[in-house]
């Protein structure tokens, strides 16, 4: 199927037949779960403008940032991820976008950045359940 078409015709069919936001998200989720990251990218970024309210929406731009980077436009990917921890610090998303950022940083060849960035992770979110990884790849940085 052609790249945003799937997105349209989801967006038809929810009003047709009353789809969820969910479920439209969901469906850009499994373009991403198949690897189809630029149809997922899109369907994501429709998402966020369609529905700019819907609790989903952290979310959608997580997971827009996650197909840029699999993609490897990381400077994209870097902006995204930047917006979610600069506009929804508070999401339980907030600490991976960070983590994020730094490894964008890291792939973009800024060393001395990424450690930074990833060590505010262990600052911002001490709490943070997957700590022992955090602090893996601060000591890979070093």
């Amino acid at each position: 199927m052609k790249n945003g078409v799937l997105f349209t015709i989801l967006l038809c069919l929810s009003l047709l037949q009353a789809l969820s936001t969910t479920e439209i998200y969901e469906a850009s989720r499994h373009l991403y779960e198949k690897g189809n990251f630029e149809a997922a990218e899109r369907n994501f970024r429709d998402f966020i403008e369609q529905y700019p309210q819907d609790p989903l929406v952290v979310n959608a731009h997580y997971w827009q940032a996650e197909c840029l980077y699999a993609q490897e436009d990381f400077t994209a990917a870097l902006k995204v991820f930047q917006g979610i921890v600069d506009f929804y610090p508070e999401t339980p998303k907030a600490p991976d976008a960070q983590i994020k950022i730094a490894k964008c940083y890291d792939k973009l060849g800024q060393k001395k950045q990424a450690l930074l960035e990833m060590k505010r992770v262990a600052k911002e979110y001490p709490d943070y359940p997957y700590m022992n990884k955090v602090n893996r790849f601060i000591r890979e940085l070093k």
